[in-house]
Parts: structure tokens; sequence; C-alpha cells
């Protein structure tokens, strides 16, 4: 069953691709055309820290060089300088121009493949558009979609919250945490994560999922709702989540894998961590059949998997002659898992990246907690600031406490050379 699914889902990557590769944008950014496009934003722009922006344009037409409109279904990148100034949202139908580049590869080897990242998005070129009146918004249709009508807002609101009530520094750190948006995080902070070993930390993956199934829990239990409506809203927040998150293959993982673990004690059946991962797998296969070559896919699925297999196996190790209560208990938990994690991708580690985290382990201990709390508190102060506002004050302070302990710990640790 799990080779027919890989079969399967490779065949299906490979059709879908080349299905991608014969759309008219594609062809016409081969050539290098000017064109002008007619599209739906499909996300929230992206704004980078020079005051650029981005965002992602589902093409519905373009006029190219033959002077003729030519339907489409790709998505485009299109990039903006900081003068265009347009207010774009998710769900806006525009007008834009501009040159058609088809997404550069990796130039030697072990890069990052831009251009597979991009496809994997169903993104087949990028467009620059120079100028002001080069972008024009038709027609404003926010509510038209779920997208649009709920998550556009939500995703704003958190935004705006988190920038509110920290500084840059920190609320960029905070915003990849949340939201999986990283384009703000400051590039000395990534580069001490990936020096140090703790780089996933930054995926909105389990950890995150983990704390928005609790706070939903915890919600719904002082609400005094039945237990028969308890777990669909659970269910129900965590599809939200997946959609303000990006929906990407590690949140979806996580959440299909938490779904199944919910419903199961919901129905008082017994709870398989590989079928969890196998059907979290076949689902973001079949919505995203171009994942099966992506490194975080794989990375993510063959964590939880190392987990499942060595964590028993390290957690008995670590345990022998020692307390199993208290503190130490908790130590060893965490250390097991880390161990299980670490000793599952390393090979794929070593031909991926090509870096060895000799340090990944004790930074974890340290790392990972502080991280957990940030995001719990991350997530409490927006709550707070939507519904109880005199809370999000304490909360964000506490919030930007941690943000500060771990950016210092780990940049510290880059300047000591571990």
């Amino acid at each position: 069953m799990l080779l027919s699914l890989v079969f399967a889902a490779a065949f299906w990557s490979e059709s879908h691709l080349d299905a991608l590769l014969s759309d008219p944008v594609y062809l016409a950014a081969e050539r290098g055309e000017q064109v002008w496009c007619c599209g739906d934003v499909v996300e929230e722009p992206r704004l980078r820290d020079d005051g650029r922006r981005d965002f992602v344009l589902r093409v519905r037409g373009f006029v190219g060089a033959g002077g003729r409109l030519v339907p489409s279904e790709a998505r485009v990148l299109v990039r903006l300088p900081r003068w265009v100034r347009e207010p774009l949202h998710c769900g806006d139908r525009v007008l834009a121009c501009g040159r058609l580049r088809s997404p550069n590869g990796p130039r030697n080897p072990g890069d990052f493949d831009y251009r597979a990242y991009l496809l994997s998005r169903d993104v087949v070129a990028t467009a620059y558009v120079s100028r002001e009146e080069h972008l024009r918004r038709v027609r404003s249709e926010r509510n038209r979609s779920l997208e649009s009508a709920l998550v556009a807002p939500a995703q704003r609101f958190v935004l705006r919250t988190i920038y509110a009530y920290l500084p840059a520094r920190e609320a960029g750190l905070l915003q990849g945490l949340l939201l999986g948006r990283k384009e703000l995080l400051d590039p000395e902070i990534r580069r001490a994560f990936a020096e140090l070993g703790v780089v996933h930390v930054l995926a909105v993956s389990g950890l995150h999922v983990g704390y928005i199934l609790l706070i939903l829990s915890g919600l719904l239990s002082l609400l005094r709702v039945h237990w028969r409506w308890r777990w669909p809203l659970v269910l129900v927040g965590l599809g939200f989540y997946v959609l303000l998150t990006g929906s990407k293959p590690p949140v979806v993982r996580a959440s299909v894998m938490a779904a199944v673990f919910l419903l199961a004690e919901c129905f008082q059946r017994r709870y398989d961590l590989f079928n969890g991962l196998g059907l979290a797998a076949l689902l973001v296969l079949l919505w995203q059949p171009q994942q099966i070559g992506q490194v975080g896919f794989i990375l993510s699925f063959a964590a939880v998997a190392s987990i499942a297999l060595f964590y028993p196996r390290f957690r008995e190790l670590l345990g022998r002659g020692l307390p199993g209560v208290g503190l130490w208990r908790w130590v060893r938990d965490l250390a097991a898992v880390s161990l299980a994690a670490t000793f599952g991708t390393l090979p794929l580690t070593l031909v991926i990246f090509q870096r060895l985290p000799v340090f990944s382990l004790p930074a974890n201990l340290v790392v990972i907690p502080l991280v957990g709390a940030a995001v719990a508190l991350g997530i409490a102060f927006v709550l707070a600031a939507g519904i109880f506002p005199f809370l999000a004050a304490p909360f964000a302070s506490a919030c930007w406490a941690a943000l500060w302990l771990v950016e210092h710990l780990a940049t510290g640790a880059q300047v000591l050379g571990l």
C-alpha cells in the first residue's frame, strides 16, 4: 500500500508538473515577454523588510506580444517596489503589467531550489511591476471565499496585534512562529538557528498545533460546552488554524494527526500513530502531489516516524537507574524525543544540508521549552487583544521576555562558535 501510494503520488506529481509547464504563462515567461495579466490575489501580500511587497496572482488571462487575450490558470509571483502603493488584499481582482521571468533553479550543487519551491505552490513565473500605473485594482471581492472573507482578515488582525505590542525584531520572530511568515525574520536569527541545529522550531508544526488543541479544549471546557459539540468545534478550530498559517504541509500533517487522535478518543478507539501519519501523508499528496520531492515534507514526516520508532528505546535507555519523576522525568522525555528525531533524520540532514548538528541535542533541550512558552504566550496575548484587551499587555511582556531569551541564546551560541 505504501509503495503504491508513493508511485501514484510520483505519477500524479509528474502529470501535474507537465500541466504547469505547458501553461501559456510559463511559455511566455520562457520568452521573457512583457504582458498585461488579469487575475485574483490568492493570499495577503507579504511586506519585506526593505518596504517591497509581493503577492501570488492567480491569472485568468493575459495579453502578450501577440496582442490577443490568452486564457490561463497558472499562478505568478508579482513583486512590487516601494513606490507602488496600491492597497491590495486577498480576493481583489487586479490588472498588472510586468515582464514574466522563469524562476531560477539551483546554481550550485546543494543550493536551495527556488524554482522547485515555487512550482510546489503552482507558481510558474515571476513578474516585476516597476511603475505605479502598471498595477490597478479592478474589483474588490473580499467576501467571495472563506480565504478572503475570514482567513485574510484574521491574519491581518494577528499581524497588527503583534506589531502593536512587540518591537520589530521580536515581532518578526513571533510572526514566523505563529503564522509561518518569515519574510520579516532577522537574517541573523535565522542563521543562528540553522547553525545551532534548531531551525526546525521556526516551522509551524506539531508544537503549535498542540498548543492550539490545548487552548481550544480548555476554553470549551471553561465554557461548559457539551462533549458532543466539543470535538467538532475543536476540529473546526484546527482547520481554521491550518488555513491561517497558509496550509503548509507540516501544519497539515500535525493537524490531521491531532484530528485522528481526537476522533479516536471520542469514539473510544485505539490510536495508531503510523496510521495517522500515513493518512496525513495521503491527504497532503492528494492536495499537493508535488510535495513528494520537497525537503520540508520529507523531513517533517521522517522526524515523526523516527520519534514513533526510536522514542521508547531512548526513553528507556536514558531512564535506567535514575528516578522517573519530577524535573528529571521531563528532561528525560524531552531528550528522548530530540534524540529520536535527530537519529532518524541525521542521514537526510547530512545528504541535503551537508551539515552535522553537533550541538543540536543540548540546544533543543533549552530552546524548545522557551519557544513553546513564546508560542503559548503569543497565542494568549493575541486572543486577549481581541477578547479582553486589558490582559494583552501582561501576556505580551511575558512573550517578549521568552522571545528575547531565545534570540540571545541562539546568537550567543553562534558567537561562541558552538
